[in-house]
C-alpha cells in the first residue's frame, strides 16, 4: 500500500464534498508530475486531502478505490482520473505552518513545490502526519511515539449526524460498525432500530465513556488500552467539545443524555457500560436515570455533586483561569505547552508526562493565523461549569435500575454517602475509594482498569437483542 496527498481548493469541492458523496471521481489534474503520480495509484492505497488556498491543512483521509483511467472529458489518454472513498475526517487538521516547522518534513514536495497538487508520502510522514492530528489510525510497525500508542488503543476516529439531535459528534470507537447516514433510521425513536448492529469480534460489554468539562473523547486512550481489547466501547467529544458541533444551547444533563442515547442508536447499541468522570459522572448518573433501559451499568468516576451546590468565589475563578489558561489562545503549539505544563505541575499530586503533552493536542486546535485554542470555546465551558454546579441529579437516581460504581478521592468519599438512600431500593452499589487527584483515570489507569474488569462480568456468549442490536453484557 503507498501512501499519498492530494490537494483541493475546498470552496470548489473540499473534504465535506466527499464524505457527502461517499465515494467520488477526482479529476481536474493537469500538472505532468502530479499525473505521473496518479497513474502510479492503486486501489487500496490511503491518500490525505489537503484543502488549500486559506486553509492550507490536512483534513482527511481517504481511499483509492479504482485504477487510474483516461478522464473521458479530457480527450487525452495522459490525463487520468481516480475514484476516491472518503474514510474519515482528522479529529484535527494539521496545518502548513506546522508542517514546516517540522524538521521531518525537511525537503518534502508539498513544501519545495507549492503548485504541485498530488505528491507520495512517506509512511514515516504519513504516521507522523496522523499522530500530530491526533489520529487512531495512524499505522503502527512496534516503533516509539505517540502514532503507535494511539494505535495500540485499537480506537478509530468517528463522526456521525444525529438528525433527531440536529448534531453531528465526533469522538473515537472500537469494535462497533459506523453507521450508514440514513437519516430516516436515525431519527427514529427507541426502541425502533436504526443505524448498524454492532459486530465486535469477540463481544464484551460495550463502554460509553463520558468526559468531563472542557473534555474531549482522546481522554480515554490512556484508560482503553489497559481494558481487554475485545470490549467495544464508545468516547464521543460530547456537544461543544472537540470536533463535535458546538451549538448555543442542550448543555444540561437531560440534553447530553438524548444525545448520547442517539449516539447509541446510530452505532446499533442497545444498552452501554455508562463511564463518565467529573461532569460527566454526573451526566452518567442522569442518563441512567432518564433512560434505565439503555445502562447496564454506570461507574461514575470522581462526578461533580449531584445536587445544587454553590462554589466558592475564589474555586469558580481558580476554574475559569485554569480553563482560561488551558484553552488560549496561544501563539503556537510550544507556547501552550509551556504554560499548560506550569500550570499543571503547580498543581499538588500532578505531574506532566508525555501522555499529558497528547491530551493537550486533542483539547486544542489551530487557528488559520497559527494560534491555537481551546476545542470547547469559552460559553461552553461555562454552561456546563453551570450545569455541574446548578442542576440537580438526585431525583433522578431512583430511576436507575443497573448496577453503580463510585470510584471517588479520599478527600471527597465523604460527599456521597447520601447517594444509596438516593437509588431504588436493594440497589447494587459499590464506592471505592483512590488515593489520587481528581484526575483518577489518566493518574490511576491500572488501578481504574482493574475496578472496571472486576465489575463488569461479560457473558461467554451474549445473545443479540431481537432488534438486530448488541446488548450490553450482563453486569454485576
Amino acid at each position: 500500500m503507498a501512501y499519498w496527498l492530494c490537494k483541493t481548493e475546498p470552496e470548489t469541492y473540499g473534504y465535506d464534498d466527499l464524505e457527502r458523496a461517499g465515494t467520488d471521481v477526482w479529476d481536474g489534474v493537469r500538472n505532468p508530475t502530479a499525473l505521473k503520480h496518479m497513474r502510479a495509484m492503486r486501489p487500496g492505497d490511503q491518500v490525505l486531502i489537503y484543502h488549500s488556498g486559506r486553509s492550507r491543512a490536512v483534513v482527511g483521509v481517504a481511499e483509492v478505490v479504482s485504477p487510474p483511467r483516461p478522464d473521458p472529458a479530457a480527450g487525452d489518454d495522459r490525463i487520468v482520473v481516480v475514484d476516491f472513498r472518503a474514510l474519515r475526517r482528522l479529529p484535527r487538521p494539521v496545518t502548513l505552518d506546522e508542517i514546516r516547522a517540522r524538521p521531518e518534513f525537511a525537503g518534502w514536495e508539498l513544501l519545495r513545490i507549492p503548485r504541485l497538487s498530488v505528491m507520495p508520502v512517506s509512511e514515516e510522514r504519513w504516521r507522523l502526519l496522523l499522530a500530530m492530528a491526533g489520529d487512531a489510525g495512524a499505522p503502527s510497525h512496534g516503533r516509539g511515539g505517540a502514532a503507535v500508542d494511539a494505535a495500540d488503543t485499537g480506537l478509530q476516529p468517528f463522526r456521525v449526524h444525529l438528525p433527531g439531535r440536529g448534531l453531528t459528534l465526533s469522538g473515537l470507537q472500537r469494535g462497533l460498525t459506523p453507521p450508514a447516514q440514513d437519516e430516516a433510521a436515525a431519527a427514529r425513536p427507541h426502541p425502533a432500530p436504526s443505524g448498524s448492529p454492532a459486530r465486535p469480534d469477540r463481544a464484551g460489554p460495550v463502554l460509553l465513556f463520558i468526559h468531563g468539562a472542557a473534555g474531549y473523547g482522546a481522554y480515554w486512550r490512556r484508560l482503553a488500552r489497559r481494558l481487554p481489547a475485545h470490549w467495544p466501547l464508545l468516547a464521543p467529544d460530547l456537544r461543544g467539545h472537540g470536533g463535535s458541533d458546538k451549538p448555543e444551547s442542550g448543555y444540561d444533563l437531560r440534553s447530553i443524555a438524548a444525545d448520547l442515547t442517539a449516539l447509541l442508536d446510530a452505532f446499533g447499541v442497545d444498552r452501554a457500560v455508562l463511564v463518565g468522570h467529573s461532569w460527566g459522572g454526573k451526566v452518567a448518573l442522569a442518563a441512567a436515570g432518564l433512560y434505565p433501559d439503555r445502562a447496564g451499568h454506570v461507574v461514575a468516576v470522581d462526578p461533580a455533586a449531584l445536587a445544587p451546590h454553590s462554589v466558592p468565589a475564589p474555586v469558580r475563578q481558580g476554574l475559569l483561569t485554569y480553563f482560561d489558561t488551558l484553552y488560549g489562545p496561544h501563539e503556537s503549539f510550544e507556547a501552550a505547552v509551556a504554560r499548560v505544563r506550569a500550570l499543571v505541575e503547580a498543581m499538588p499530586g500532578r505531574r506532566w508526562t508525555p501522555e499529558s503533552e497528547r491530551n493537550l493536542r486533542a483539547a486544542l486546535q489551530p487557528l488559520p493565523d497559527g494560534r491555537w485554542v481551546g476545542a470547547a470555546p469559552p460559553a461552553v465551558v461555562r454552561a456546563v461549569l453551570a450545569s455541574a454546579e446548578g442542576e440537580d441529579a438526585v431525583p433522578l437516581l431512583r430511576g436507575i435500575r443497573c448496577p453503580v460504581t463510585l470510584a471517588v478521592t479520599r478527600d471527597r468519599a465523604g460527599e456521597f454517602d447520601g447517594l444509596k438512600p438516593g437509588l431504588p431500593p436493594g440497589a447494587d452499589l459499590a464506592v471505592e475509594i483512590f488515593d489520587s487527584s481528581h484526575w483518577i483515570p489518566s493518574d490511576r489507569p491500572d488501578e481504574l482498569a482493574a475496578l472496571l474488569r472486576a465489575r463488569l462480568q461479560p457473558d461467554p456468549q451474549p445473545a443479540r437483542s431481537s432488534s438486530g442490536r448488541h446488548p450490553a453484557s450482563a453486569c454485576r
